[in-house]
């Protein structure tokens, strides 16, 4: 049987593999401008404030969404520092 901290971390990742899901469901059906939190949140079936306790904003779900589906961390690493800054040139 597993610890009490393999277990409390087991739910953690189900917890926020849960709420990504719901972001990928909203952000395909609105568009990530359109979506909010409180979406995500109905979609996911959890109250809004827990996904605070595990992503800082809407844009946070995007880009863990795109690390985890999408990007090498390397581009992750450059995205967020581009987020970060809200200067994003191409």
């Amino acid at each position: 049987m597993g610890t009490r901290l393999e277990r409390k971390e087991r739910i953690t990742e189900q917890r926020k593999q849960q709420i990504l899901d719901a972001a990928l469901t909203i952000f395909s059906r609105k568009g990530f401008g359109e979506a909010t939190v409180p979406d995500i949140a109905h979609e996911a079936g959890i109250a809004v404030g827990t996904i605070y306790n595990y992503y800082q904003s809407k844009r946070d779900l995007l880009v863990s969404l795109l690390a985890n589906y999408v990007f090498t961390q390397p581009f992750v690493m450059l995205l967020e520092q581009s987020l970060e800054t809200d200067d994003i040139t191409i």
